[in-house]
């Protein structure tokens, strides 16, 4: 929700931004003011400024720029690896802000029992109500109509269905996750691509990016977000490998200053970004969601398939031989 607000002769533009309740708007806003407090250690904190906030509502700074597009990052090759420094200074700068106590096992718990109910949808096609309201709700926000559907034909069978489930049991215990403050929600237009002030020392090269959509930034697996993006829509290799510099180069500022950052790395020793044990559990989780979805639009198509289509390849590669 865009709002221009008028002061003392002045024009000052903000963003009202709705969260689905009071407390989730007071978590966003103090993460928010935390990724300020670190301003000094990154010039364009990965945020944006929070104004104020009434209950569920954020007021934020406007920020002038337009959204990021997929193709962005296809023909700028400083999108990738700014988008590394926004996803490890978030993580860095909001670390401060401490999670409820057990907030990690609750996660994985949360994680395990929703994937049981998506994957137990697409098995059975008894898609629930909630379910259908979901996509009813998105096909809404697209300026689409899309009333909840009867039920379609099973997209996955009985084995593997449960082979799916085994597997992620199987990734989740051997990954050793490291969990934090991400960016889950991490399509393009959550970020924003503004200009430098004209009085900044700005390199020309540098893209100055901020995520906007402040409920996307959840407590979770570190580095989900970034992962999810290089799977969705950062498939070329060039594009990774400089998302993941950035990431590198960033985490290494925090580690070196004064903040008592510590590196990141899973139980094999890797960095997040680099072990291919979470690359697949956060593909296979992401990927039954979105084949969930998929599955219940009047017209299946190739989407559809294709999502399938990584999921089996998953199960063929590590039913065939031990994890890579």
């Amino acid at each position: 929700m865009f709002q221009t607000s008028r002061h003392s002769g002045t024009c000052e533009q903000y963003v009202i931004r709705t969260c689905g309740d009071d407390d989730t708007a007071a978590v966003s806003a103090e993460l928010c003011a935390a990724a300020r407090y670190w301003e000094g250690e990154r010039r364009v904190p990965p945020l944006p400024r929070v104004l104020g906030r009434r209950g569920a509502e954020i007021v934020v700074e406007y920020l002038r720029g337009r959204d990021l597009t997929a193709d962005d990052v296809k023909w700028d090759e400083g999108v990738p690896y700014g988008l590394g420094r926004l996803y490890a200074a978030v993580h860095f700068s909001c670390a401060r802000v401490l999670a409820p106590a057990g907030k990690a096992m609750d996660h994985a718990r949360r994680l395990s029992v929703r994937l049981n109910e998506l994957v137990s949808d697409m098995f059975t096609s008894e898609y629930s109500l909630k379910a259908k309201r979901a996509v009813a709700a998105a096909a809404a926000r697209h300026g689409k109509s899309q009333p909840p559907q009867p039920p379609f034909d099973p997209v996955l069978t009985a084995g593997e269905a449960d082979a799916l489930l085994r597997l992620y049991k199987r990734l989740l215990a051997e990954v050793g996750v490291v969990y934090g403050w991400d960016l889950q929600d991490c399509i393009p237009a959550n970020f924003r691509v503004t200009a430098p002030e004209a009085d900044e020392d700005e390199d020309e090269d540098d893209v100055r990016l901020v995520f906007v959509d402040l409920e996307g930034l959840r407590w979770g697996i570190c580095c989900y977000g970034a992962l999810r993006a290089m799977d969705a829509w950062m498939s070329d290799v060039e594009s990774q490998q400089e998302l993941v510099r950035g990431f590198r180069d960033e985490e290494a500022r925090w580690v070196a200053g004064d903040t008592g950052a510590v590196a990141l790395a899973t139980a094999s020793g890797a960095h997040p970004l680099e072990d291919p044990l979470l690359a697949d559990l956060v593909r296979l989780e992401s990927r039954v969601a979105a084949a969930h979805y998929k599955a219940q639009l009047p017209t299946r198509g190739g989407p559809l398939r294709r999502d399938l289509a990584v999921l089996r390849e998953l199960l063929a590669r590590y039913s065939a031989g031990p994890a890579p």
